[in-house]
Formats: C-alpha cells, sequence, structure tokens
C-alpha cells in the first residue's frame, strides 16, 4: 500500500527502538478500518475517526468477530448495464481477506482508538498530539477545506507528516461547501505552515468489476507534507 511505504519513509516499524517510542498515528475517515489493522498489525499506536455509523458498526464486527472470507456480497447483483456476461453480475466476492480479529488479539488494546464526531470538532482544541495524520479519501467529508487543513495542522508536533491519497470532489459540492482546485487547496497548505516533501496526481482504478464494459477510474493526488 502506497501510503504504508510512504510512512516508513519517516518512521520505520523495523526500527524497533522508535516503535518503542510511540508512533501516533491519526486516520481521518476511516471507513471500515482497513488502514488502521494494517496500521495496528505493523506496531504504530493508532487513532481512528470515523462518523458515519455504518462504517463503524462494520468495523467493530470486522475487528472483534470476523472469520476469515466468512462474508460474501455480489456487489453488482442489482444492475446487468455494462455487463459482458450474466456470471459477471452474479459473481461473489468473499472477504475479509484476512483474520482480522485473530491478527489483533497479539495488539495492544490501547494501540486502537476510536473517535466518532466530525473531525473538525472532536479535534478543534487537540494541539501537537501526532506524528503523523493520515487520510484516504477522507478530505471530501468537509464543507470547508480550508479549516480542515489547519485542523490537521494544529494537531500534528513540530516535524510530523501529513500523508494523503485521494480524489479531489466534495460531498458538500454545490451544498454550501467551499470547492478549490488542487493549486488553490495546495497554496492554503503552504500558507498554512506545510513543507510538500512529494506530490503525485494518479489515475486509480475506484471501481474495478470483471466483465464490466466500463472502466470505473479516480483521478488522485498523494502528498506527503511536513509540519
Amino acid at each position: 500500500m502506497k501510503v504504508i511505504q510512504e510512512l516508513k519513509n519517516y518512521y520505520n516499524y523495523e526500527n524497533k527502538p522508535l516503535i518503542e517510542k510511540g508512533v501516533n498515528i491519526l486516520v481521518i475517515g476511516s471507513k471500515f478500518g482497513r488502514i488502521v489493522y494494517e496500521l495496528a498489525k505493523l506496531g504504530y499506536n493508532v487513532e481512528a475517526n470515523e462518523n458515519g455509523y455504518f462504517y463503524l458498526l462494520v468495523a467493530n464486527y470486522l475487528f472483534n468477530y470476523s472469520k476469515k472470507y466468512e462474508l460474501c456480497v455480489c456487489p453488482r447483483i442489482s444492475s446487468f448495464c455494462s455487463s459482458f456476461t450474466e456470471e459477471s453480475v452474479t459473481k461473489k466476492h468473499y472477504f475479509p481477506d484476512v483474520d482480522i480479529s485473530s491478527d489483533l488479539k497479539n495488539v495492544k488494546k490501547e494501540s486502537i482508538k476510536i473517535t466518532k464526531r466530525y473531525f473538525e470538532i472532536e479535534y478543534a482544541d487537540k494541539n501537537e498530539m501526532f506524528d503523523c495524520v493520515m487520510t484516504l479519501f477522507g478530505t471530501g467529508e468537509t464543507k470547508n477545506i480550508i479549516n480542515y487543513t489547519e485542523t490537521v495542522y494544529n494537531v500534528l508536533k513540530k516535524g510530523g507528516i501529513w500523508i494523503n491519497l485521494g480524489g479531489l470532489s466534495s460531498s458538500y459540492s454545490g451544498y454550501g461547501g467551499i470547492d478549490l482546485t488542487w493549486e488553490e487547496w495546495k497554496h492554503v497548505m503552504i500558507k498554512t505552515g506545510f513543507e510538500f516533501k512529494r506530490e503525485e496526481t494518479l489515475v486509480l482504478p475506484y471501481i474495478k468489476f470483471e466483465g464490466n464494459s466500463i472502466p470505473h477510474t479516480l483521478g488522485t493526488v498523494f502528498f506527503t507534507a511536513q509540519k
């Protein structure tokens, strides 16, 4: 995973003294918690922020009760549009592909924490708490990307890093949200005090279904910025 590889450039999990000291990571918009699981398994202290009730409900089951490949979904079952075969529509997908609950039994309970309010509200007065903030398609959940950026800056320790991978669209576009181009947002980040260490624009598969005639891709920005 690109974001974990990038994290290791700054906080290498193979550096035992570093992990024993503790590396604190905040994941904003943690969704079903897969990245939280991966980071905790590597030895990092992870705080996950998610305000979606159904995401939290599923994450709770996966973290505490799930077995490998026990759950099944047919994500294309309700739509025959743009499909080459009936088999591609009815194909079953089993998850999780790892035994999350068993793996986490070997992780200290205090290594994972979950907060359940909107990021800018929950962390408005929490300064210099984290070595790294990680956002995976999480920035689109704010109405005010400027305030969001300032809050990320404040919760980071001096020298801390913000690793982002995600699109530029907002759930609130056209509904009172602040829409910025990447160029404008980058300017806001620099003015806030961030220094860019890495910047890439990537086109990634967003939804991939075998046998579908329409490609589902998304333009994203992958960056690392340091306080």
